[in-house]
C-alpha cells in the first residue's frame, strides 16, 4: 500500500517550529541595547526590544554587559573625571585630540576642556541662556531693577530666579544677588552657570544645591568677573 505520509512537509514544519523557540526574530543592534540601557527608546520601541531580549540569551549577556560597562563609567567619572575621559580616549584618540590642538603641551588643556563638555552632557536638565537686561553696563544698584525669570523645565517642575548685582564702580565691590523658588522633583543639585554669551564659556558658576528656596550674594571673591563691564547670562543647569 502507497505510504500518504508526506515526510517532507513534516521535516519543514518541525524546522520551522524549532526554528521559531530556539531562535528568537532577528537581534537588535548595538546602537538599540545601548538605547535600551540607557532608557533612550520609545514605548514602542523598547517593548519590542525587551521582549526580544528576554527570550534570547545572547542579546540578554550583551545588555548585561552594557549596563555593568556603563556603571562602571559613571562610578570613574564621579571618582576622577579627568584620569576616566583619559583612559577612555585611549592612545588613538589621545593622539587625534593633541593634532587638533597643535601638539605639544596644548593636550592637557584640550583633555580638560573635554572632560567639561562630558561634565555639561551629563546634567540632567540645562536651561537656554538668560541673558539680564543691562548685564555688562556699568550702572548703580539704586538704577538697577531686580530681574525677574521664570525657567520651566516641564512636566511641573521648574526655577524661578531674580538677580540683582553691581560693580564696576570706583571704590565698589563686585557683587550679585540671588535669589530663587524652585519646584524640582528629579533628583539633582541645582547650579547657576554665568555664561559669556557670545562664545558660550563658562565665567564661573555657584551651586546652590538641593535647596528649593533661598537668597544668596556672591561677593566679588567668588565672581571671577566684573558684572557691570563684561556681557554675561545665566544658564540653570540640574546636575546629579
Amino acid at each position: 500500500m502507497e505510504s500518504t505520509f508526506d515526510f517532507s512537509a513534516i521535516l519543514d514544519e518541525a524546522r520551522t517550529g524549532y526554528g521559531a523557540a530556539g531562535r528568537p526574530d532577528r537581534c537588535p543592534d548595538m546602537t538599540m541595547l545601548i538605547d535600551l540601557a540607557c532608557d533612550d527608546l520609545d514605548a514602542a520601541a523598547e517593548g519590542e526590544t525587551v521582549d526580544h531580549v528576554d527570550r534570547c540569551l545572547d542579546c540578554g549577556l550583551t545588555l548585561l554587559k552594557i549596563e555593568a560597562d556603563c556603571h562602571l563609567w559613571e562610578l570613574e567619572m564621579a571618582a576622577s573625571p579627568d584620569e576616566a575621559l583619559f583612559n577612555a580616549l585611549g592612545k588613538r584618540g589621545r593622539k587625534a585630540v593633541r593634532k587638533m590642538m597643535g601638539g605639544g603641551e596644548a593636550v592637557s588643556a584640550s583633555v580638560s576642556a573635554v572632560v567639561s563638555a562630558v561634565k555639561e552632557s551629563a546634567a540632567t536638565w540645562a536651561s537656554k541662556l538668560w541673558v539680564p537686561t543691562w548685564a555688562g553696563e556699568a550702572i548703580t544698584a539704586l538704577d538697577l531693577p531686580e530681574q525677574h525669570q521664570h525657567f520651566d523645565m516641564g512636566e511641573g517642575e521648574y526655577v524661578d530666579l531674580s538677580c540683582s548685582w553691581e560693580g564696576g564702580q570706583t571704590g565698589q565691590a563686585r557683587r550679585i544677588r540671588l535669589s530663587w523658588s524652585a519646584n524640582i522633583f528629579s533628583p539633582g543639585k541645582i547650579w547657576v552657570h554665568f555664561v559669556d554669551p557670545k562664545s558660550g564659556s563658562i565665567l564661573g558658576k555657584h551651586c546652590l544645591g538641593e535647596i528649593l528656596e533661598g537668597v544668596v550674594q556672591l561677593e566679588s571673591g567668588g565672581l571671577n568677573f566684573d558684572p557691570s563691564t563684561q556681557k554675561w547670562a545665566i544658564q540653570i543647569v540640574i546636575e546629579p
